[in-house]
């Protein structure tokens, strides 16, 4: 039996017995977690120098940076927050449609601010991009 193909054997023994018992824990070296309470996706297109520029600022923030994702979903929720503060004090629950479209209006302009004010030496920001 070749290299390659114990290797096969093995992935498919450890197949088997995950489906036997879920809850055994066959390697040690990975952590499993569930029922995390962020358990929505949200899928945005950005063109390459808006990533590009979010890359970057997410790398200069804290010691060694943050991930992307992490960046990009605390910009958003300050921006539902803000702007549930701003309008009556209500919660972000009961927007409709319309307010939806402006707390998105509104937090894309926010990153913009929050990017040139953590990158100041650059004077093309993601505002002037739009």
């Amino acid at each position: 039996m070749s290299d390659r193909e114990g290797k096969l054997q093995q992935a498919i023994d450890e197949a088997q017995d995950i489906e036997r018992d879920p809850d055994r824990v066959v390697r040690t070296d990975v952590k499993v977690t569930r029922g995390h309470r962020r358990s929505k996706v949200l899928q945005v297109r950005l063109n390459d120098d808006e990533y590009n520029e979010l890359e970057q600022l997410a790398g200069t923030i804290g010691d060694g940076g943050v991930p992307l994702s992490t960046l990009a979903r605390s910009l958003l929720i300050e921006g539902i927050q803000r702007r549930t503060d701003e309008v009556d004090g209500g919660s972000a629950d009961s927007a409709g449609p319309a307010e939806a479209a402006q707390m998105l209006v509104h937090l894309s302009a926010q990153m913009a601010r929050i990017a040139e004010t953590l990158v100041p030496d650059q004077q093309q920001g993601i505002a002037s991009r739009r």
